[in-house]
């Protein structure tokens, strides 16, 4: 049986990871047990979405890995645990018992939960692409613009033109935009040529605008390209988390 202990100072990581997944309607969540850290690598049901995450173990008060391990659990399950540990707010332990992912509050009186382990799949990750715009934007400001075309439009379209990043789209009850201008502090990169513009549904988007929010996330980097997915990418201490989107594909 591998030897595994993780202790985290609170209950946010947890939960940031926890939220995440929600975000993009994740059935299951495959974690990496490495000797450096925690991974995670998954795509939801329809393929259409990814969720990566990356946290070094000195982001962890204590982590023994002996060896390399996959975790897998349903969503459903951590959520349930992740909802009861959050009002604890006390550091919480993770390890494995009798083939279950147990956690347990490391406070008085102690709470112990047990996850059944599912089979992990072991899938690869999307395809690397190079982004042509990468943005830090103020999370809020992308909370409010995602929540001001939410449940007017199915589709939104999102690109940078000229230091603004617009958000906007078309639905049966009306036409939606809104703008943010950028600084030059929020325009990591960006290039020459045609404007970079995607079109995304609003269902990933209103997941990350809940997500953003959920877990008040203050600075959110966005990376993306003309008809290829869009990146969000939310800092964990020295780890991070990735939240990618397909676009839809217009045919021709």
């Amino acid at each position: 049986m591998t030897k595994m202990r993780i202790r985290l100072p609170s209950p946010d990581i947890l939960d940031m990871i926890n939220e995440a997944a929600v975000a993009l309607s994740m059935p299951e969540l495959e974690f990496h047990l490495k000797s450096d850290g925690l991974y995670l690598n998954r795509f939801d049901s329809a393929k259409a979405a990814h969720l990566g995450i990356s946290i070094p173990a000195s982001e962890f008060d204590d982590f023994v890995v002996d060896e390399e391990k996959y975790i897998c659990v349903s969503m459903d399950s951590l959520t349930g645990v992740v909802k009861r540990l959050k009002r604890l707010k006390e550091p919480i332990e993770i390890t494995i018992e009798d083939d279950r992912l147990t956690f347990a509050n490391c406070g008085t009186p102690r709470r112990v939960f047990g996850i059944d382990m599912l089979t992990p799949q072991r899938v690869s990750g999307p395809k690397p692409y190079e982004a042509t715009t990468i943005l830090n934007v103020d999370a809020q400001e992308l909370y409010e613009q995602i929540k001001d075309l939410s449940g007017i439009v199915i589709h939104a379209i999102v690109m940078v033109s000229d230091g603004i990043l617009n958000i906007k789209g078309e639905g049966e009850r009306g036409t939606v935009s809104v703008q943010t201008i950028l600084t030059e502090s929020d325009l990591v990169k960006s290039h020459e040529g045609p404007n970079a513009k995607s079109i995304y549904a609003m269902m990933y988007l209103d997941g990350i605008a809940k997500f953003v929010k959920s877990c008040k996330v203050e600075t959110i980097t966005m990376e993306f390209n003309s008809d290829k997915p869009i990146m969000f990418i939310t800092k964990v201490g020295s780890g991070e988390i990735r939240m990618l989107v397909a676009p839809r594909i217009e045919r021709r």
